[in-house]
């Protein structure tokens, strides 16, 4: 199994646990909602699509709608989840493909800032081999 494809797996099994979490924070404790909102961030930083964790959150609003609108003694469990779901999963999520798309650009950021200090010093270095008869002798040219 490629690291690719492991990352992604975990990322799905993450997007799961957050969703399994943010059902037992409605059903059980509330204190899985902070469980279910640290899997959603850690899913969120991992690389990849955001097609799986959309339609995860569709298919769980959509149970939820069905459920409360099959039964109405389930509307308060319903619509808490629908809470649950968006704020603890959701904005968490979101959250976390910030961090990394921020963390990312800073990376790439100063990538291309050490690329200008070389590109700086090699045409200073070329300059310096264009400037004097001394220096002609010393500088090789392709």
């Amino acid at each position: 199994m490629t690291s690719d494809a492991r990352s992604q797996l975990t990322a799905h099994a993450l997007t799961a646990a957050a969703g399994l979490t943010a059902l037992l924070g409605v059903l059980a404790r509330p204190w899985w909602i902070a469980v279910a909102a640290c899997c959603a961030f850690l899913a969120g930083r991992r690389p990849g699509g955001a097609l799986i964790p959309a339609l995860v959150l569709a298919g769980a609003l959509a149970a939820s709608l069905a459920a409360a609108l099959a039964h109405p003694a389930w509307l308060t469990p319903g619509t808490r989840f629908v809470a649950v779901a968006l704020t603890a999963g959701m904005l968490s999520w979101c959250a976390g493909r910030f961090w990394r798309q921020y963390q990312a650009l800073a990376r790439a950021g100063w990538e291309r800032a050490e690329q200008l200090a070389r590109e700086r010093e090699l045409v200073a270095g070329q300059a310096g081999c264009a400037n004097g008869p001394v220096s002609r002798r010393t500088c090789t040219t392709p």
